[in-house]
């Protein structure tokens, strides 16, 4: 049985010599750091002088300029991520770094050692370290740097409300010159500078908010917003005022022909409903007349056609009379064979009006 071996585990050996590092893939905090650090070990070590460690130049460098811009390099990385965040600036930088880095290895390590010479140094400026002009680059750098430094200084100072209420207020006395400074604005914005840290503890800005605000917008000007405003609101009311009138009016006049229109439609109804009221007495009166002339004649086959014709109008009561008088009949309502001719006739002649 063979045993089952372990794979050995892949690993990066560590780079014994940092410096030569390309610096524009780094990030500050990382192996950029990393290779600040090892390039300060290869230039100092630490060594006891009367008990006490201190460090002690290693090498004596070709040119010490080349260091010191390396290190200003380096803190404005840090600068410009903490305060600026320009990624292009940022790039430019680490470009710069990348050569300054080159040139230090190769002063390192070209195995010339130089000795300082002993007269003193000029003091130099701290982004021109020769007689040679500053390049664009190093221009945009120390202004760049001169832009950090005042903006830290700045976050070090303690928050002043009362210049962060007055910057406020001279923004929105200029944006906000043409509208109203309602209450509801003052308590916003009170609202908003109460979170910060002093507000309360100024009884004078507690107090006296709503005045302090107002102070900073005319007072011709507010008066005058607030006249016009008023204006408009009375011009408008009376407009909603008078918009209301003519719609009542057009609201009465339709109703008014809705009602009209139903009372003629009621009329109607009532006047149909009293013809035939007026019908079927007719009718009742017409029926009750050929009743009493004709009572006599029930036991007429004829009785029957001959009276719905009368009250349908198309025979009169002599009329009635002569058809109920054309054919002979038995007592029995049997007809004779001589009659048979006149039932024929008047067949022909009920059925003309049927």
């Amino acid at each position: 049985m063979t045993t089952r071996q372990k794979p050995k585990r892949k690993y990066n050996k560590k780079i014994k010599q940092q410096i030569g590092r390309d610096l524009v893939k780094d990030t500050i905090g990382t192996n950029q750091l990393i290779d600040y650090n090892n390039f300060i070990n290869m230039l100092e070590e630490k060594v006891k002088v009367d008990g006490e460690e201190t460090n002690v130049k290693k090498y004596k460098v070709f040119n010490d300029t080349k260091i010191k811009r390396y290190k200003e390099n380096l803190g404005e990385q840090l600068n410009n991520q903490q305060y600026n965040n320009d990624p292009n600036y940022q790039y430019q930088l680490k470009k710069n770094s990348k050569k300054l880095y080159n040139d230090i290895k190769e002063s390192i390590f070209k195995g010339d050692e130089y000795e300082p010479p002993s007269t003193p140094k000029k003091r130099q400026s701290k982004f021109k370290y020769d007689d040679t002009p500053l390049t664009p680059f190093e221009m945009k750098l120390k202004a760049q740097t001169e832009e950090n430094i005042k903006t830290k200084r700045l976050k070090k100072q303690p928050l002043n409300i009362t210049s962060v209420l007055d910057k406020f207020l001279v923004d929105k006395s200029e944006s906000l010159k043409d509208k109203i400074i309602t209450p509801e604005i003052i308590k916003k914005w009170r609202d908003k500078f109460e979170k910060i840290e002093g507000f309360k503890e100024d009884d004078n800005l507690n107090e006296n908010f709503s005045t302090i605000i107002l102070s900073y917008f005319d007072d011709t000007r507010q008066r005058q917003l607030i006249d016009n405003e008023k204006m408009f609101l009375k011009k408008y009311d009376e407009r909603k005022q008078k918009e209301k009138e003519d719609n009542d009016l057009k609201k009465a006049e339709v109703y008014r022909i809705i009602q009209l229109q139903q009372q003629k439609e009621r009329n109607e109804k009532l006047k149909m409903e009293e013809n035939r009221i007026k019908k079927e007495n007719n009718m009742l009166k017409k029926e009750k007349k050929f009743i009493k002339e004709f009572s006599l004649y029930k036991s007429n086959p004829d009785y029957t056609r001959i009276k719905k014709l009368f009250l349908d109008g198309k025979f009169n009561i002599a009329s009635a009379r002569t058809y109920l008088n054309t054919v002979k009949y038995a007592a029995n309502g049997k007809i004779n064979k001589l009659s048979l001719p006149s039932k024929r006739k008047l067949d022909n002649e009920l059925s003309k009006y049927e």
